[in-house]
This record gives C-alpha cells, sequence and structure tokens, in this order.
C-alpha cells in the first residue's frame, strides 16, 4: 500500500441523511467510525475506507399491548406508512 492522505467529500440523498465513514488500518492502530451527513469532509490519514454494504436487520420487539406504534424523526421521515 502507497503512503497516501486524502479527504473524502460526502453528499446523500435525500441531503437531510446520514451515513457513516470507517477508517482503519490492518493492524488495528487506527480504527475510527463516524457519523457524516452532507457536506462532511473526513480525513483519511492511512489505512482503508470501505464504502457501505447494503444491509438488513431483523428487528425484535415486546410490549405487553403488541401494537407497532413509533415516530420518526422529522428529519428522516421518508413517509413511510403501516397500516394500523
Amino acid at each position: 500500500m502507497t503512503y497516501l492522505e486524502e479527504t473524502n467529500y460526502h453528499r446523500l440523498n435525500p441531503e437531510q441523511g446520514f451515513g457513516f465513514q470507517r477508517v482503519f488500518t490492518e493492524d488495528g492502530e487506527l480504527d475510527e467510525t463516524m457519523a457524516v451527513e452532507n457536506g462532511d469532509v473526513a480525513l483519511v490519514p492511512k489505512g482503508h475506507h470501505p464504502y457501505g454494504y447494503e444491509m438488513c436487520y431483523l428487528n425484535l420487539m415486546a410490549d405487553l399491548l403488541r401494537e407497532w406504534r413509533f415516530q420518526n424523526h422529522p428529519q428522516h421521515d421518508r413517509n413511510f406508512q403501516r397500516d394500523k
């Protein structure tokens, strides 16, 4: 690997979104994960900086009423609708 410092400028769609960037070395000397928003710049002094992977997750909830009640943060509400 060559010695290289770089910066990563982030643009997100939609603009109010956010993401995560990880910068790390194989020996573990550097291992940082940061939240980034639209217009943020992250310094990559060395190591790897992989871009995200598609993912899914399983969400388990427990409640005596068994009702799915939630409210999205206004900046991150993408108009998901749930049947009641």
